[in-house]
């Protein structure tokens, strides 16, 4: 089984903090809903899972190693949204 770890993850823009203290293990087969009000860090967080995004802070580790950059055939996410894509 796979695990999916956030420790104490950060990720700031400048002088804003959109994610702080973020702790959580994800393991395989774990189904995750994210909610919360517009600008709570969805998006943000989600870009973290796919590794678009990089923490200012801490670190996201799958397994015990650094997250892989690159998102490989076997990671997926459905957005509700296109805005998370800017390209399309």
């Amino acid at each position: 089984m796979s695990t999916l770890s956030f420790r104490n993850v950060w990720v700031e823009y400048g002088n804003q903090v959109v994610l702080e203290r973020i702790n959580l293990e994800i393991t395989s087969g774990t189904f995750l809903s994210i909610v919360g009000p517009s600008g709570a860090g969805k998006s943000t967080f989600l870009r973290l899972i796919l590794g678009q995004e990089k923490p200012s802070q801490g670190a996201v580790l799958l397994d015990g190693q650094p997250f892989p950059a690159e998102p490989g055939p076997d990671r997926g996410i459905v957005f509700q949204r296109y805005s998370v894509f800017p390209h399309l």
